[in-house]
């Protein structure tokens, strides 16, 4: 991975049937070949009153031959908010941590 940018996280609290809340994270990585698998999975959270969620970012190359360009990814997250507001959503990625979201807020 080249760089990331552009990450927002926001927990989705919206009424209706069915749902439950889910945290979700947006972000862009630039890659250095098209083709790619970028996916980003829950990592650890703390147990505070407000807690902090590590997203890991994993990106697989692609098998074979491929063009030498620079190519920019959308990335996304979706998965089970463990509370309702969160301190901050970190994305991590080969042990570093690539982008820190402190502002987190609720859509109902």
């Amino acid at each position: 991975m080249i760089e990331s940018r552009d990450w927002a996280a926001w927990v989705n609290a919206m009424p209706g049937p069915g749902t439950t809340k889910e945290l979700i994270a947006t972000g862009q990585v630039v890659l250095p070949t098209p083709g790619y698998t970028v996916t980003l999975t829950a990592g650890m959270a703390d147990r505070s009153a407000t807690p902090m969620q590590q997203l890991i970012l994993t990106a697989t190359p692609p098998t074979g031959m491929v063009t030498q360009v620079l190519t920019t990814q959308p990335v996304r997250y979706e998965g089970p908010a463990i509370s309702m507001n969160y301190r901050a959503v970190r994305i991590m990625c080969g042990g570093q941590m690539l982008s820190e979201i402190t502002d987190v807020p609720v859509a109902r």
